[in-house]
């Protein structure tokens, strides 16, 4: 799932294929069924996810209604992207003057928690019962501040696969610069504490390329974690943390984000070796020392105006 931008009418897409490189030649489905439901008649930054006690996979989005409206859509088969339910919204917001972005759900065993940008400083986050989701949100709560380095946008957040350890990656840019990039938090639950491993977690100048000449982005934005599987937990494995992010080269900033000339790619860590084992890990990377990261791409055919690729897949 991606957002359409830079070309009308825009909104959510849909893609699929048994493999990433496959991708590229994928037939893309526009998500018509969206219009006209909401202001905008479009929404983006779609996140997906498999909710096992209700077997349906959810769509969480949002729309421009409010400064941004978190919605959601439903379908038992995601693999026909004309069954999408009509919009629905997930919470009503209180705050009409304050900017949120970026709505980010996971579960642990027994609340379901709603994640999202707040005024581009901090991370907020809001919890209902499992039983109750989507409904019986409670209050918003304060998750977790990135300042002095202002929030740019999203937050994704996933539980590593065989730990009681959740990993947080935010998106910053630094002030003065137009690049974007990505740091990590990390917590033993989803309520917190959230503890700042790295503001450079994944930053451009990090980029190892096999051709300096193949180089394609200076920026690390929107990136998402390819997962273990689909549902609601959000795991992920950081041993093989490959990371699917949107870029651009710095020549490209072109004013208006949309219209940037965004490119998919797949960046993932490159790990040092003792004996056949790797020893340096991207979770527990300190910030002084460099962690280089390469990478590779993902091209969707025709012009690079699909941008800020969709929450997994």
């Amino acid at each position: 799932m991606y957002t359409v931008s830079g070309k009308e009418p825009g909104g959510i897409g849909h893609v699929s294929a048994e493999n990433l490189d496959l991708l590229k030649t994928a037939p893309r489905h526009h998500l018509t069924q969206f219009r006209g439901q909401t202001s905008d008649s479009q929404g983006g930054a779609p996140q997906v996810f498999y909710f096992e006690p209700h077997k349906l996979w959810y769509l969480i989005y949002q729309t421009k209604d409010f400064n941004r409206q978190p919605v959601y859509s439903t379908t038992p088969t995601i693999d026909k992207p004309e069954s999408w339910s009509k919009t629905r919204n997930l919470i009503m917001r209180e705050e009409p003057d304050v900017k949120w972005i970026d709505f980010w759900m996971i579960c642990d065993d027994t609340n379901a928690y709603l994640f999202y940008s707040r005024g581009r400083k901090d991370v907020y986050f809001r919890r209902t019962k499992l039983e109750d989701f989507p409904n019986g949100f409670g209050p918003a709560r304060l998750a977790f501040s990135p300042m002095p380095e202002p929030l740019t946008e999203a937050v994704h957040i996933y539980k590593v696969k065989g730990k009681q350890e959740y990993h947080m990656f935010y998106e910053t840019r630094p002030k003065g610069k137009k690049t974007r990039r990505y740091g990590l938090a990390t917590a033993s639950n989803l309520v917190g504490p959230w503890t700042r491993v790295a503001d450079d977690y994944a930053t451009g100048d990090k980029l190892v390329f096999g051709n300096p000449a193949d180089r394609w982005t200076d920026d690390v934005s929107h990136g998402e974690m390819i997962r273990t599987g689909y549902n609601q937990k959000l795991e992920y494995d950081p041993a093989d943390g490959r990371f699917l992010i949107q870029g651009r080269r710095s020549r490209e900033h072109m004013g208006k984000y949309g219209r940037s000339g965004w490119r998919l790619g797949i960046i993932k860590p490159s790990f040092k070796k003792s004996g056949g084992t790797a020893y340096v890990s991207p979770v527990h990377f300190h910030p002084s020392k460099q962690r280089r990261m390469r990478a590779g791409r993902v091209r969707l055919p025709g012009r690079p105006q699909h941008r800020r690729p969709g929450r997994p897949r």
